[in-house]
């Protein structure tokens, strides 16, 4: 997947402290946009565009699979954006 820059970004994240390229791969920076939700959850959303390679994947019915480093699973949602993001 491609990281792409979410309309009404707000944010950039970066790599973590203690990560190694070497031994965790490439991790740049993602563009993000943190919004208060009402009741004071914060959300944080990025966007991501299926290479060309993932799309013909995906319509052969494979899956987007989410992976999260961390030792709990936070509350995550996947979607599609209603238009194109360029």
């Amino acid at each position: 997947m491609i990281a792409t820059k979410i309309p009404g970004a707000n944010m950039s994240l970066m790599a973590p402290r203690d990560w190694d390229a070497e031994r965790d791969g490439e991790c740049g920076e993602l563009a993000i946009r943190a919004e208060e939700q009402s009741g004071g959850a914060l959300t944080l959303a990025s966007a991501w565009k299926p290479s060309l390679e993932e799309l013909a994947l995906l319509k052969r019915g494979s899956a987007v699979i989410l992976t999260v480093w961390s030792r709990q699973h936070p509350a995550v949602a996947l979607g599609v954006s209603a238009r194109p993001i360029a």
